[in-house]
């Protein structure tokens, strides 16, 4: 028991002096005070790319449980474009309503809307309408294939994990995470070797902080696959934001982790014509395996 204690004690400054190491000094948190140097000179002249990132928790009829994290990742040069065209969406969808463009797209009131006819929010009461419906995936679905935008996420199957590994695995975010990053690696560097940062969206404390974490250990000490240079070399910051904040990749984002959760878990999807534009926009490591880089399915 007290070389357990010890072993805790120890581990976090040996983390730390990594950081140091590597040229590592992050923005907060344990490892606060250096940004990555090599990420930071490697910013001008470069593509770069934001991997906007949502949840999802889906359980199939027998009660079995899938954990998503997935999103979009988009050019930099393409975000504003992309920003006028979901305006364009919201004025399609609430017309003339003046207060429109402030409206959030959120896949889950939306479906409660649609299916139960209630919502928290006023504003969702025209999904009750399936045409409504229809419109915003049909037009989600077109601007996916319009920018090209790729999608991307780690769908675990908690039942089975927990069957194959017990119950004291890592946190499934945290396991996520680090094999969504390292696919979110591979895809900058086979994109001539461009740069990303991350979008998450915001989560209830501690949350953010856990996940916050997660993210500099792995700044600090690599993956599975790659160095810790490596990572510092592609990958930027990783940023938390509110929904209310009303950010347009975020919203996109929002409609991934559901969509890949019912493929892995053979469900029917929610919109039929969306769920094959997502899986067509699956990255695909530049090798035609999109279900390795794009989707992959744990364990």
């Amino acid at each position: 028991m007290n070389f357990g204690v010890r072993l805790i004690f120890v581990m976090k400054p040996i983390i730390k002096l990594t950081a140091i190491m590597r040229g590592c000094f992050v923005r907060s948190g344990p490892f606060c005070g250096m940004i990555s140097a090599v990420n930071k000179t490697r910013r001008c002249g470069i593509m770069q790319y934001t991997l906007y990132l949502d949840e999802s928790e889906t359980f199939t009829s027998s009660a079995q449980r899938y954990f998503t994290v997935g999103g979009v990742i988009l050019p930099k040069t393409e975000e504003s474009k992309i920003s006028k065209d979901l305006i364009a969406l919201k004025a399609l969808l609430w017309g003339n309503q003046p207060n429109a463009i402030q409206y959030i797209l959120h896949e889950k009131e939306i479906s409660e809307a649609q299916h139960n006819g209630v919502s928290k929010n006023p504003c969702y009461s025209i999904f009750r309408q399936n045409c409504k419906v229809n419109t915003l995936y049909k037009e989600l679905s077109i601007i996916l294939k319009r920018y090209q935008i790729v999608c991307i996420g780690v769908c675990l199957d908690a039942d089975k994990l927990t069957q194959f590994y017990g119950n004291r695995t890592n946190r499934h975010l945290s396991i996520a995470l680090q094999l969504l990053l390292e696919n979110y690696c591979h895809f900058l560097m086979v994109h001539n070797n461009a740069v990303g940062d991350i979008c998450y969206e915001s989560l209830q404390e501690p949350g953010n902080q856990q996940l916050r974490q997660r993210f500099y250990e792995l700044e600090a000490l690599g993956t599975m696959y790659y160095t810790s240079h490596f990572f510092q070399t592609y990958i930027g910051d990783i940023r938390f934001i509110g929904k209310s904040k009303n950010v347009p990749g975020l919203q996109i984002a929002d409609f991934i982790p559901n969509t890949l959760a019912r493929t892995a878990a053979k469900l029917p999807p929610k919109h039929k014509g969306f769920k094959i534009t997502v899986l067509k926009q699956l990255y695909n490591g530049n090798m035609d395996n999109c279900y390795k880089y794009g989707l992959k399915v744990i364990p």
